[in-house]
């Protein structure tokens, strides 16, 4: 239903640092900052293939390292996320994450070249849990997180141009330096983050047995929820292909379907306090399932167009309900760490089904 204000409001004017929007547009930057490498797979795969081997069954092991260890890290940082601060992580795992792929643009061999990806993409992880956590524990995650979602779209699709013109000038592994370089230059947000959060770990027993109902209930939901559509646009370009475009036109659809689509993040939060966020979600998870059919039957390139943009503004204006609903409910503010890890197994999953 609606968003829950008096409790929101309550945990959050204990410390309005969270709140001011400096601290907001640092955590959303940061966010963005620290799922560049998963953003940018398509051309992280590109990279290793040109560097140093095209064989597709070890290009496979590439998702692996970008993804694997960050779930992984994701996962236990509940353990963690609360108790240090915030700063110190963030230039921990930036640190780590600029080595890793600064070492990665120096391997010769493939499997040094992916371990270097592996460490510096898990140490993006260390970093990512703190804004994340400063987001959920604002008064109006669901702006926020749209806020976010927007600039994940905006710095990857730049990056991406960055990346391909000094790819043309440098080499391949020009792109593990322009990461690298991002990282460091994004330490300069360190003053802005707030050191620590807002929310505690509620003592309460019943109170605390109910919502961590209500948390796990919102993340298997998340998990089946990203599933689904992941397994559509993973075979995007394959639907636009069995149509009989061509793939340039369908690389071409695509890359603007996801530009134009990505201001739908920035609508959940007036839709939130208008509707609440149930009735707003099931619609666009309706719709969704519309622009699944409109796609499949595509009888002109037009069409198939619409019915990626839609797809692609419903999906981001989904999410931020999503993660709106999860920072409501984990009153702790440790599990919402754990979104990301849901969203990235649904992700993995629905492709992996809907290949079979």
């Amino acid at each position: 239903g609606r968003p829950a204000q008096g409790q929101g409001s309550a945990i959050t004017a204990e410390l309005p640092d969270v709140n001011r929007p400096s601290a907001v547009a640092a955590a959303a930057l940061l966010t963005s900052i620290c799922l560049l490498p998963a953003m940018l797979m398509p051309y992280l795969v590109g990279t290793i293939a040109l560097a140093v081997t095209p064989d597709p069954r070890r290009l496979g092991f590439v998702a692996a390292a970008v993804l694997g260890g960050p779930i992984a890290l994701m996962a236990v940082s509940v353990l963690w996320v609360r108790k240090y601060p915030w700063r110190r992580m963030v230039f921990c795992g930036l640190s780590i994450a600029a080595a890793g792929y600064l070492l990665a643009a120096e391997m010769r061999d493939f499997l040094s070249m992916v371990a270097c990806v592996a460490i510096g993409s898990s140490g993006l992880a260390i970093a990512y849990a703190p804004p994340i956590c400063s987001l959920s524990d604002t008064s109006n995650p669901d702006r926020n997180f749209g806020y976010s979602f927007f600039l994940q779209i905006i710095a990857s699709g730049l990056t991406g141009l960055i990346a391909t013109a000094l790819e043309d000038r440098f080499g391949p592994r020009s792109l593990f330096v322009l990461n690298a370089g991002i990282f460091v230059f994004s330490l300069v947000l360190l003053p802005i983050l707030p050191q620590a959060g807002v929310k505690h770990q509620v003592r309460d027993a019943v109170q605390g047995h109910s919502r961590a109902k209500h948390i796990w209930m919102g993340l298997a939901g998340m998990l089946f929820l990203n599933a689904g559509p992941t397994a559509v646009w993973a075979f995007f370009e394959r639907i636009g292909h069995g149509a009989g475009f061509s793939e340039h036109s369908v690389g071409n659809m695509i890359a603007l379907a996801m530009l134009i689509g990505a201001p739908g993040s920035l609508l959940s939060a007036s839709a939130a306090r208008r509707y609440g966020r149930l009735r707003p979600l099931a619609v666009s998870t309706i719709l969704m399932i519309v622009t699944f059919a409109v796609s499949i039957t595509s009888p002109d390139l037009a069409t198939y167009f619409f019915a990626g943009v839609l797809f692609q503004f419903l999906l981001n204006f989904g999410l931020s309900f999503q993660y709106g609903a999860l920072s409501v409910a984990d009153v702790s503010g440790r599990l919402i760490v754990l979104a990301p890890t849901f969203q990235g197994i649904g992700g993995i999953a629905g492709p992996g089904i809907a290949g079979m």
